[in-house]
């Protein structure tokens, strides 16, 4: 009797089990969705993911499967960016039994890479939508909801023509989220042929109708110039209306105008503002590193490092936001809001790599380099460097541009190479780039190129090329002789802190090259740059107490410099 009885209860634990199951609407390639794309999330191997779109109000808890980063949570979608060629994906809610969706059930094989999917899910209790009872085509708000169940498959076979129909004849009513939504459907080419002019005609007329996420849509294709003329003061328009309406997305958006003075005035206090207000909701996945920064930096709010690492934190471990991993990684690294911990810096800048980061990916190859954080690895040092350099790193590309010039990490000496790199960051302005060129133009005498590059590392600001500039328009490398030219450079770089200038500057008194001889000055310089570690400094103020030149003699200052240019490893050379 025990035993039918606990049958029973099994049984009917099982059958109330089954009712409490999520089911799969529908499961399927979105053509015309280039989130995946834009996004561009990649896995360890650095190919670019798929992107799968869960539909479902709340409950997901996690996801299993191939899938890299976080569940990110967008409102009513859940993101999940998974590997090419995954074939299933677990979900796990809070209410429901675990759902394992096999993706060949719904006629996909595997996933592709760059391409975006949507899972739609529905609960057992949740109430189906019938489409057919909606029966008021006159009424706009029921033709969009019928529209969305269509677009979504919600209740109904996803059918994109049908719902694009609706929506036309919504916005045909002149309803704004009829425009707004109509304008999405020519702009992406969803249910008709893709038109950029009649997207930006329905976007237009609904945000001029009162949308705000028209006027926030068309703000944002003006700030990117994407399917239209770049136009930031439109784009700040638009912004500002939606952000009128409480919209987030556009507060985010405003965020940034105001931070870097793009299309208004600059203003970091509005900036950290509209940072707070848009990381209230879904649209804090945009603001929140933002957010950060203004509390790192000190940005229109008191500096503060603890909340700047919170922020970030968010950020790397609730959506695996790479640039948040890179800045939590710097504060580890300098020991800002966190305690020092290079181990932790390193393991959060090689997560950020992995997805693309180039500040990290240059950072990565650093630290294999000197070893901070991970033992050195010259090998794993040059694949980061390369990486980075390949994806348009200028620091990296320079940094790679000096291995070849002086053959390091066991690669042979290739001036080709580093010519090839060193250029690569020039030509974008890049002033570490510049000076290296320049230099490796001056040691291999290509004097005119020495000088073209160095001048222009010099107006950037690079110390080392001011005063390698000045010793061409002493000695007339590349140029004439000009030796007020010359004094100028020294001068500037000394000023800067350049103690080889300083040096230099001094030789220029001693000899009264473009100036009149002045022992006392130079004597002056040549201490200045000897204190500052410079050893041919320190071998020529030392001469200067043997002889008393500028300075009385002093025999045993003399030796103590001599003694300093020796240990600083001094060799005798021409001037």
């Amino acid at each position: 009797m025990n035993r039918i009885w606990i049958i029973c209860l099994v049984c009917l634990f099982l059958g109330n089990v089954k009712a409490q199951k999520l089911t799969v609407d529908d499961f399927s390639l979105s053509l015309n969705d280039l989130t995946a794309s834009i996004q561009n999330v990649k896995d360890l191997n650095e190919v670019p993911c798929a992107l799968i779109k869960i539909w479902l109000v709340d409950d997901i808890t996690r996801v299993e499967g191939n899938y890299v980063g976080n569940l990110i949570n967008r409102g009513t979608e859940k993101w999940v960016f998974m590997t090419q060629g995954s074939k299933e994906l677990r979900i796990v809610s809070k209410s429901y039994l675990p759902l394992h969706v096999r993706f060949a059930d719904y006629g996909i094989d595997k996933l592709e890479s760059k391409c975006t999917y949507m899972l739609i899910l529905s609960r057992p209790d949740e109430v189906k939508t019938d489409v057919t009872e909606m029966q008021d085509m006159n009424n706009p708000e029921q033709l969009i909801a019928k529209g969305e169940c269509y677009e979504f498959g919600r209740g109904v076979k996803r059918d994109a023509k049908q719902a694009f129909e609706l929506y036309r004849r919504a916005a045909n009513m002149n309803y704004p989220d009829g425009c707004y939504r109509l304008g999405n459907c020519y702009l992406y080419g969803n249910g008709t042929a893709k038109d950029v002019g009649k997207a930006v005609f329905w976007l237009t007329k609904g945000a001029d109708s009162g949308s705000a996420d028209a006027q926030c849509s068309l703000g944002n294709l003006y700030f990117f110039g994407k399917f239209v003329e770049e136009n930031i003061e439109k784009a700040v328009t638009y912004f500002n209306k939606a952000v009128a309406q409480g919209n987030t997305m556009a507060m985010a958006q405003m965020a940034y105008c105001y931070r870097w003075g793009e299309g208004v005035e600059k203003d970091e206090k509005k900036a950290f503002e509209y940072y707070q207000k848009a990381t209230v909701d879904a649209s804090e996945l945009m603001a929140i590193n933002g957010l950060g920064d203004c509390y790192y930096f000190g940005i229109g709010v008191e500096q503060n490092y603890a909340k700047a690492v919170e922020c970030y934190e968010r950020g790397a471990f609730l959506y695996g936001l790479p640039e948040c991993k890179f800045d939590l990684a710097s504060c580890y690294y300098f020991g800002n809001g966190v305690e020092k911990d290079y181990v932790k810096a390193f393991s959060l800048y090689k997560s950020a790599a992995e997805k693309g980061e180039l500040r990290a990916q240059y950072n990565v190859g650093y630290a294999y380099q000197f070893g901070e954080g991970v033992e050195i690895n010259m090998e794993e040092a040059l694949i980061w460097y390369k990486k980075a350099a390949e994806n348009g790193s200028t620091d990296a590309q320079t940094m790679l541009g000096c291995w070849y010039e002086n053959g390091l990490g066991g690669l042979k000496v290739d001036c080709q190479e580093a010519v090839k790199w060193y250029t690569k960051a020039a030509e974008k302005g890049d002033e570490l780039g510049m000076a290296g060129l320049g230099a490796y133009y001056l040691k291999t005498q290509d004097d005119e190129k020495a000088f073209f590059w160095l001048k222009k590392a010099s107006e950037a600001g690079d110390l080392d090329s001011m005063t390698l500039l000045g010793l061409c328009y002493e000695n007339g490398w590349g140029t004439k002789v000009d030796y007020e030219q010359a004094r100028l450079c020294f001068q500037n770089a000394f000023q800067k802190g350049d103690m080889i200038a300083a040096y230099n500057l001094g030789l220029m008194y001693y000899f009264g090259d473009g100036v009149e001889k002045d022992y006392k000055e130079a004597a002056r310089l040549f201490e200045t740059a000897a204190k500052g570690g410079y050893n041919k400094a320190q071998h020529n103020i030392a001469v200067c107490y043997e002889e008393g030149i500028g300075v009385e003699k002093n025999q045993q200052t003399a030796d103590y410099w001599y003694e300093q240019a020796k240990k600083n490893g001094y060799k005798e050379d021409k001037r």
